[in-house]
């Protein structure tokens, strides 16, 4: 059974016996790519609507199969995993009623105890550490062909901070917003394509373009100079398609690089056939969202 992690920014594949010639970004059966939470930023209590992408060789998904559960155990101080591992075996878990590819449901509202910098009750566990972004989540678990773990982000208060600079981050701050789905772009030796017209066996450069509106500025508390910092997101593209070989599965761009897309270079199956080809867009906070194109490919 292959388990499969989506957290953030990265997407990992555990197996028991790994396969270390497999590529991720070939769809090769159901697979659930990405699980977008809307709004990108709650506070614990408050609703969120889960929407996942699943897909399959031929395209996607829309399937009730998909069941979940929110992750209710506070992970060890020795777990390195961003959740617990009782959380991936779905022991101890909150059973959501809903089920399939969209569902709608309310965040626990212990969240910034169990998952953030509230102490919590007991004091068997310290509070937890923020993300390189200053912020925190709440896992949801969901199921298909293997696990997948969501990362919605909680909105908490900030730890240890001054009184002054935690009102003025109440006040400031802008909760994460889901980028618009990027755009994508079909180019060899530098002359844009028509998706309906892709040349077989030929490799191009696919890009990902996003709006400007889509990589935020965000307020972020340095907690050695005790101070609020303006910072820009990073953006990252993970690539995928049901046929031919995408040579790099993951670019983007860092805080501080400047830009509106990502690309990554595909080559093009040697028959002719419709194939699937997806991009997920992941900002550094955790918004997400995703493009896809049915690509004609011609002799």
């Amino acid at each position: 059974m292959r388990t499969l992690l989506l957290l953030g920014l990265a997407s990992l594949l555990l197996a028991c016996k790994p396969d270390f010639s497999a590529r991720l970004s070939l769809i090769d059966r159901e697979r659930v790519l990405a699980i977008q939470g809307e709004p990108a930023e709650v506070r614990p209590g408050e609703r969120v609507r889960l929407r996942a992408l699943v897909v399959a060789p031929g395209g996607r998904l829309d399937t009730t199969a998909l069941s979940w559960s929110f992750c209710t155990r506070a992970k060890s101080l020795r777990d390195n995993n961003s959740v617990g591992v009782e959380c991936l075996r779905g022991e101890g878990n909150a059973p959501i009623v809903s089920s399939g590819t969209q569902i709608d449901v309310s965040l626990p509202p212990e969240g910034c105890r169990l998952y953030g910098p509230d102490v919590p009750a007991g004091g068997q566990f310290r509070p937890r550490d923020a993300d390189g972004s200053g912020g925190y989540y709440q896992p949801v678990r969901t199921e298909l062909d293997g696990v997948v773990i969501h990362l919605q982000r909680i909105r908490c208060n900030l730890a240890n901070a001054p009184v002054e600079v935690s009102r003025r981050y109440q006040r400031e701050y802008q909760v994460n917003q889901n980028p618009a789905p990027p755009q994508l772009r079909f180019w060899l030796d530098g002359v844009e394509l028509d998706p309906a017209a892709i040349p077989q066996g030929r490799t191009l450069v696919v890009r990902a373009i996003w709006s400007a509106e889509s990589r935020e500025t965000y307020l972020f508390y340095d907690p050695r100079g005790q101070a609020l910092v303006e910072r820009r997101e990073a953006m990252r593209v993970s690539w995928f398609a049901d046929a031919g070989e995408i040579e790099i599965e993951g670019s983007g761009l860092d805080e501080g690089q400047e830009g509106e897309s990502a690309e990554t270079r595909w080559r093009a199956p040697a028959s002719p056939g419709i194939i699937g080809f997806w991009a997920v867009l992941r900002d550094s906070r955790g918004g997400l969202s995703f493009a896809e194109s049915r690509v004609q490919v011609v002799p």
